[in-house]
């Protein structure tokens, strides 16, 4: 049995991986338990925890055995629904970022609700809490590169303006300010 360091749904989070079984005790990194896709990754760092589903992918492990849930045969189909998820979750907040959908973090979570029709309060609540994540690792990715990639392939100048004449930099400021008011 190997334990795993896999950050991301916590600092200190790891995995079980027992090769003679091929199989994976995942903990929270993957889930299967009810409710709404969307709300299935728990997140504390965004960039960590792909790194993380990553790494687990890479041992090719046939069972996962999650923290939540049922076991399943189809582990690495498993691992890449939940990335495929993650970066749906991207995509679909920095485009409303940059269409100004909404700015406010507050608006994000409340359009990507109703874009995604989760209704069901304990998704929600999982819901905010993976939103601030994205906008952390998107605000990140600016910060780190001066530009955001999007899902193209191509980059956008972060002092180019947009459709409502403000910034990618105004519009993290914004989403700063709503945090700091939440």
């Amino acid at each position: 049995l190997q334990c795993i360091k896999t950050p991301g749904h916590t600092q200190d989070h790891c995995v079980y991986f027992c090769p003679e079984l091929d199989g994976l005790f995942s903990g929270d990194l993957l889930q299967a338990r009810f409710g709404h896709p969307m709300t299935q990754m728990l997140f504390g760092d965004l960039r960590s925890y792909l790194k993380s589903l990553q790494t687990v992918a890479h041992l090719g492990p046939k069972l996962l055995f999650p923290g939540h849930g049922e076991f399943s045969w189809q582990c690495h189909l498993d691992i890449q629904k939940t990335r495929e998820l993650a970066a749906k979750m991207i995509e679909t907040v920095h485009q409303m970022i940059i269409q100004q959908e909404a700015t406010v973090t507050k608006d994000i979570i409340q359009k990507f609700a109703q874009k995604h029709k989760i209704t069901d309060p304990t998704d929600v609540f999982v819901l905010k809490g993976s939103i601030r994540m994205v906008l952390e690792y998107l605000k990140d990715k600016i910060v780190q590169t001066n530009q955001i990639n999007d899902p193209y392939k191509t980059t956008m100048d972060v002092n180019k303006k947009g459709p409502g004449g403000l910034t990618m930099e105004q519009i993290f400021a914004r989403v700063q300010e709503s945090r700091r008011l939440d």
